[in-house]
């Protein structure tokens, strides 16, 4: 398709009624009667052009050629078998003449004439060329038509006359020019109008909109069919006896219609110079023949000013298309509240809307070939220097946040999305106002840090509280002489301990609300040894923690269930002056679950001490567990294995809320 063509390719030779333009379709006429009217006019043209013909069967215009085409295009070459008919038909009259030609030769013309302009059809439909002629390359394709099939036709039928003495004395090679430029000039003369102005009315489509010939210049009109006629009249009455030296005068009033009116107007204006041409010589006593030395120039006439015709429609269409789409990007640049701006190479503005004024205050006309940096606030020119850098290296689309000042000063941040336009060196952009939501993303940070040390606060006065109660219980310890209760008191001591811990973490964390388990797990280890173990270098703690995020409800009872197993397994796992391996590892699982396992290389558990029987300390690991929604589980293999399976459901992150 013709880029510079905007209207719809139309399914040819169908016979579809496809509506243009939102125009009504109108009733196909059936091809039945369209094929019936072209033997019926072929045949009077044919007789017509007998009547003209400087010798037997040789015209100077052969206008039922054109009829050929037109038909073959207008109806698809499905129906090439129906150019057999109407030729024979015509021939019949030479036949049954005395003297005239063999039924043999006018057979093979009739199969000749079919075989060459549907071969042209054929081509012409393969070529995905359009019959309304909408484009240079399908006024080009129809010329080529016009040339090549009566030149197919032209040899065997001049062979054929020539041997059936048809030609007289008329030399074949006169002859063969004749009767090609003959078809030629008609199929140029004629074809054109009947594709424009009768391919609509046949295939029930609506004429054609947009062409650049209207009859509401009727004046210019006149003038033009002026101008022809007293070309025409030059030509006859001003050249040599015999001879139409002077046509070339007919080539100034041919541009004139062309590059007025385009290909509609050339397509009436053939015709009509073609029939003032006949007529004048008529009237003024010349022969037809005195043409003959005149065909060649004008088929190149008439084929130049075809093919000016169409260019003179396409650069119509072409220009009225990008006067629609300069509307269009006017109305939208008027309309939206979107800040919309074109800029240079150098990142000065060209064009901008309305919008700069209502939302920035600057009036078009103060900002046009203004450089855009001027208007960045000096802490983000860079970026913005950088955005323009990758848009004219051809990067597409470009994003970026800056900035901008305001008439009165103050600054607006503006997100910006442009886009490179590299034919003209430019760049289209557009701009949503962002300072609201700027200021409000600035307010929900700071209230977040507000809370964020109101976190850390609150955890570091939980924290001093358990100590001062770790430290009354240590006192208290330290006052009884029961070793007994010391024990118990130490238990207690760091049970609270083991909370306190966490408090101190999220204190320190980057985010009060996210424990770092890892390291809170080997904190607490270390110090439960330091606590409970004999000899604690002989006790080798491996710890592995996947990344779990607790969330805070979840991180107490794990780290009193932690401390209760640990200091578990070094008050009863090891005997005294002996040490041995303790494993506690957190792991991930699929589904969301997670895996605390604290495992040991001692004794093992005594026989009749499991899970459902046991001192406090199990009891609580079993509470503490539930409270989780976990499931504990026992393993006896070299030592003593406790596995607690729970599921997570940590509170979100407070530095992506």
């Amino acid at each position: 398709m013709n880029p510079l063509d905007p209207t719809p390719r139309l399914p040819e030779a169908s016979g579809a009624q496809v509506p243009l333009h939102g125009a009504a379709p109108r009733a196909r006429i059936h091809p039945a009667v369209v094929v019936v009217v072209y033997w019926v006019l072929f045949l009077l043209l044919q007789r017509a052009s007998a009547l003209l013909a400087p010798t037997p069967a040789v015209s100077v215009w052969y206008f039922p050629a054109a009829l050929s085409l037109a038909l073959l295009l207008i109806l698809g070459p499905a129906y090439t078998p129906v150019l057999l008919v109407a030729p024979f038909l015509g021939n019949l009259s030479l036949v049954l003449r005395p003297g005239g030609i063999a039924m043999a030769d006018a057979v093979v013309n009739a199969v000749t004439h079919a075989l060459g302009y549907g071969l042209a059809a054929l081509a012409f439909t393969r070529a995905r060329l359009s019959p309304r002629l909408r484009r240079v390359s399908d006024a080009g394709g129809l010329i080529l038509a016009a040339v090549v099939a009566p030149l197919l036709v032209a040899i065997p039928a001049v062979i054929s006359l020539q041997r059936g003495g048809a030609l007289g004395p008329l030399h074949p090679i006169p002859a063969f020019r004749a009767f090609w430029f003959g078809d030629t000039l008609g199929v140029l003369t004629l074809a054109p109008f009947l594709l424009v102005w009768t391919l609509p009315v046949v295939r029930g489509e609506p004429p054609a909109h947009g062409a650049s010939w209207r009859p509401e210049r009727p004046v210019e009109a006149i003038l033009q069919s002026m101008a022809l006629v007293l070309g025409a009249l030059l030509t006859v009455r001003m050249s040599s006896p015999g001879t139409l030296h002077l046509e070339y005068v007919l080539f100034l009033p041919l541009l004139w219609v062309a590059l007025r009116g385009g290909l509609k107007a050339v397509s009436l204006a053939i015709p009509f110079l073609s029939l003032t041409l006949l007529t004048l010589l008529l009237w003024s006593g010349h022969p037809p023949s005195n043409l003959l030395d005149a065909q060649a120039f004008l088929v190149i006439l008439f084929g130049t000013t075809l093919l000016m015709g169409s260019a003179v429609d396409a650069q119509g269409r072409a220009l009225r298309a990008w006067q629609r789409a300069e509307e269009d990007r006017s109305r939208f640049f008027q309309m939206t509240r979107e800040l919309l701006a074109i800029w240079d190479a150098e990142g000065r503005f060209q064009d901008l809307n309305p919008a700069w004024e209502a939302q920035l205050g600057y009036p078009r006309r103060d900002l046009l070939d203004t450089p855009l940096l001027e208007l960045v606030h000096p802490e983000d020119r860079e970026e913005v220097q950088a955005g323009h850098e990758r848009l004219f290296r051809g990067e597409d689309p470009v994003a970026f946040e800056s900035r901008f000042r305001s008439r009165d000063g103050s600054y607006r941040w503006l997100l910006w999305s442009a886009t490179p336009l590299r034919d003209r060196d430019l760049a289209y952009g557009v701009a949503r106002d962002i300072t609201d939501r700027k200021e409000h993303e600035a307010s929900v940070r700071s209230a977040l840090r507000e809370k964020e040390v109101l976190l850390k606060e609150i955890h570091h006065r939980v924290k001093n509280n358990l100590q001062v109660v770790s430290s009354l219980l240590r006192l208290q310890a330290n006052s009884h002489g029961d070793p007994a209760v010391q024990a118990a008191l130490q238990e207690a001591q760091e049970r609270i301990h083991a909370i306190a811990l966490i408090h101190q973490k999220l204190k320190h964390a980057p985010d009060p609300t996210r424990l770092d388990l890892a390291a809170y797990i080997q904190t607490l280890a270390e110090r439960l040894v330091r606590s409970y173990a004999s000899t604690p270098t002989l006790v080798d703690l491996q710890i592995q923690v996947d990344p779990v995020r607790l969330g805070p409800d979840e991180a107490v009872p794990l780290g009193l269930i932690l401390n209760e197993l640990v200091s578990n397994t070094l008050q009863h796992a090891f005997p005294p002056g002996e040490g041995g391996t303790i494993e506690i590892q957190v792991e991930a699982l699929p589904g969301g679950q997670a895996l605390l396992r604290v495992a040991d290389s001692g004794v093992g558990l005594p026989k009749g001490i499991d899970l459902d029987c046991g001192g406090l300390g199990f009891q609580l690991v079993r509470a503490l567990a539930d409270q989780l929604g976990g499931t504990l589980e026992l393993e006896r293999r070299c030592g003593a294995a406790f596995r607690l399976t729970f599921t997570p459901h940590p509170s979100p992150n407070l530095h992506d809320l």
